[in-house]
């Protein structure tokens, strides 16, 4: 190592440092927002909370990002006793320092929850382990050339299905859930050979497009996306339903864009102008 190379050493090593931080707020914030930990554990106890003291927190706090309410309270049991309990992520607020709250156990040990309907928090459990491997592998992006970048559609295609999933998971879970995992599956390949790349090197050049080949398959895609998208619109009542059914389709209408893309970057022309190559 040289003198001249430590400044910059040094600051790739803050860079990393920064980015795993903000990752771990970032878990932290979707912790409090989707409500996942209140549905951790079995119900043992139920009560009403009252809150005697609330303070604002933020921008960056144990909560994680954004502004919450964060409150101590006292606890009444249905069994005439008393605890006091801090509450945090608005669970209380001033507007609302009344709610009906449950003691749940499990083998983390005991919380106490505000009893209140979590619709979330499948999403929350879905990027649970997503967020994880992205503070333990960091993020690095490539130089800004295509064939460096490939794998960027893959890892976005991935976190799309666990986002819709655990969205959606409420109102269809068994679809939710097949496409939680099936997102876990795709960020894992991606994060394997992303791995990989980084251990050693990038391609130096993307592979030769086949016109009349990739032609097909973008077509196809973009026509299944388009439909899969129209028939999700028509067919389901609510937006968290919708956006299970979208899933797949999106990632095709993407995949289909993606190929036309590296069609026009590599210097073809537009399906049905020219002969196949």
């Amino acid at each position: 190592m040289t003198p001249a190379s430590i400044p910059r050493r040094a600051v790739r090593i803050g860079a990393h440092v920064l980015v795993r931080v903000l990752v771990a707020l970032v878990l932290l914030t979707v912790l409090g927002a989707t409500g996942m930990t209140a549905t951790d554990g079995a119900a043992t106890k139920h009560g009403t909370a009252t809150a005697t003291s609330c303070a604002r927190v933020g921008p960056v706090s144990t909560s994680g990002l954004g502004f919450w309410w964060s409150c101590d309270a006292v606890v009444s049991w249905s069994d005439g006793s008393e605890t006091r309990w801090h509450f945090s992520n608005s669970a209380l607020t001033p507007d609302e320092p009344r709610k009906p709250v449950v003691r749940r156990e499990s083998d983390r040990g005991s919380d106490v929850v505000v009893a209140e309907p979590t619709p979330y928090a499948a999403l929350g459990w879905a990027l649970l382990l997503p967020l994880l491997g992205l503070a333990f592998l960091g993020v690095r992006i490539p130089p800004s050339i295509p064939e460096q970048r490939s794998l960027l559609p893959v890892l976005g295609a991935g976190w799309w299905l666990v986002i819709a999933g655990g969205i959606g998971h409420s109102a269809r879970p068994t679809l939710g859930l097949l496409l939680i995992i099936a997102g876990h599956v795709v960020l894992v390949v991606a994060a394997v050979l992303t791995v990989g790349r980084r251990r050693n090197g990038y391609p130096p050049r993307e592979a030769p497009v086949k016109f009349a080949q990739r032609a097909r398959y973008s077509w196809t895609l973009l026509l299944a996306g388009c439909c899969g998208i129209a028939l999700a619109l028509l067919f389901s009542p609510t937006w968290t339903g919708i956006m299970t059914l979208v899933a797949l389709p999106v990632v095709s209408l993407g995949a289909g864009i993606w190929l036309w893309s590296l069609m026009i970057r590599q210097g073809t022309q537009r399906p049905g102008t020219a002969a196949a190559k």
